[in-house]
């Protein structure tokens, strides 16, 4: 099989079913190893977690950069385009790159291509290692799919792990219990090789705790082996004190969220262990540079500003918790409307309440997507009357701005696939007036 054009590749990709995954790594090894093992030729960070993997990507990354290193990084699911998904130095693979690469894997996986059955989310794993290994990058740092024990990326063994935190999500794939969900997220702890949690929850630490000691893996938790402190939450930055050892130093970041400032200090904490390691060199003027410019797509991220408009992939409960919580400390003295929308699988019984509680308004909506929640069904889970439901997300906007004033804020949030629908929609449409 050979494709001509990148498209192609994208529409045999899309022929592979996302919902029906089959929890093994044998098809992912059996593929590298005929490839020659791509993903033991560059070192590694492996980020996991249910919330924060991205943001705590763009940190090392841009950490990372910023001292001098080539950096690749592998993310999903995209926003905006599928190149996303795989970058160097904060750019993505080009479609020429693409379709070569992929025609490369396939050529020398030959029938096996078929043959080992394998997984949409494996083939494009398959292809980012081995595109990573052509690009020759210093560190590679690669973000969990879903879950952790069996998810395609845990073929690696990597330098340092984290674990950003574990909250309820996928429960049809990974577990209907908290301790279910941490069991599979610990699977990619590795043997002696150091993990950094930002987890809080004592069932979970607990789980990882055991976890790491088998496999005599070093621990580091936050609150226990490095700190934060001193927090200052403004319209403009947040500004925080860290501690990790003897060592304290002040840091500021633009990404929005005291769950932000965790993230970074996790970024921050697997990096100067390697440092202490004498893996890397980090320059803390170049430090406090990259946390300051350090930016996320699609995770409190402002895309207009007349109406002020944010956009936040919170798509599970953990994920509104903390957008309910950045809504209370950023936007007190503002009137705030959510338009929302979730997918079928996820669990809105709480989300939507939470929601209605920080917010002047909620309005629920969908889009055409297999799996988008219809706005009407989802109005079935509202606690107030005055929550509205609109199918078409373009007339749930519309009707939020007519009623927002001047300085109100609309946040759109919910699922990934939703907040790329939504971006894609309001690119160009700055600068429309609120009637009030």
């Amino acid at each position: 099989m050979r494709f001509t054009t990148s498209e192609a590749v994208l529409s045999f990709f899309d022929q592979f079913s996302t919902t029906t995954i089959d929890l093994t790594l044998t098809r992912m090894e059996r593929a590298l190893e005929l490839l020659g093992n791509p993903q033991k030729r560059y070192r590694m960070i492996h980020v996991g977690g249910t919330n924060g993997k991205g943001s705590t990507t763009s940190f090392l990354r841009h950490i990372l950069q910023e001292n001098g290193y080539r950096v690749a990084t592998f993310t999903s699911p995209h926003i905006e385009v599928f190149n996303e998904r795989m970058q160097v130095n904060g750019v993505m693979i080009s479609d020429q790159q693409l379709l070569t690469m992929t025609n490369e894997v396939f050529e020398q996986l030959g029938e096996a291509v078929q043959t080992l059955r394998l997984t949409q989310f494996e083939l494009m794993a398959i292809v980012m290692f081995y595109y990573f290994a052509n690009e020759q990058p210093d560190w590679a740092i690669i973000e969990v799919g879903m879950g952790g024990r069996f998810d395609a990326t845990n073929v690696v063994t990597p330098a340092v792990s984290i674990i950003t935190n574990v909250s309820l999500d996928h429960q049809q794939f990974l577990g209907d219990s908290l301790a279910a969900i941490t069991h599979e997220k610990a699977g990619i702890i590795k043997q002696g090789v150091p993990i950094v949690t930002t987890a809080k929850t004592d069932e979970v630490i607990t789980i990882l705790q055991n976890e790491a000691r088998v496999l005599q893996a070093p621990l580091y938790q936050l609150g226990v082996d490095f700190f934060i402190d001193q927090v200052s939450i403004t319209n403009v930055d947040n500004t925080f004190t860290y501690r990790f050892g003897l060592d304290y130093q002040e840091y500021s970041i633009l990404l929005k969220g005291y769950h932000q400032v965790e993230n970074a200090s996790a970024a921050l904490t697997a990096l100067n262990i390697l440092a202490e390691k004498g893996q890397l060199i980090l320059e803390n003027r170049r430090v406090i540079k990259a946390l300051a410019q350090t930016t996320w797509i699609g995770r409190m991220e402002q895309i207009l500003d007349r109406p002020i408009v944010y956009v936040d992939g919170a798509h599970n409960d953990a994920g509104i918790e903390q957008l309910c919580q950045t809504i209370q400390q950023y936007f007190s003295t503002q009137k705030c409307h959510i338009i929302f929308c979730a997918m079928v699988d996820k669990d809105v019984a709480t989300m939507i309440p939470k929601l209605e509680a920080v917010s002047s308004s909620v309005t629920l909506t969908s889009f055409a997507f297999p799996r988008a929640a219809k706005a009407q069904a989802l109005l079935q889970q509202s606690t107030k009357v005055t929550t509205q439901a609109e199918e078409s997300f373009m007339k749930a906007f519309d009707c939020v701005c007519q009623k927002a004033d001047r300085t109100d804020v609309i946040i759109v949030t919910g699922s990934l696939y939703f907040i790329s629908y939504v971006r894609s929609q309001l690119k160009n449409k700055n600068h429309i007036d609120c009637t009030r």
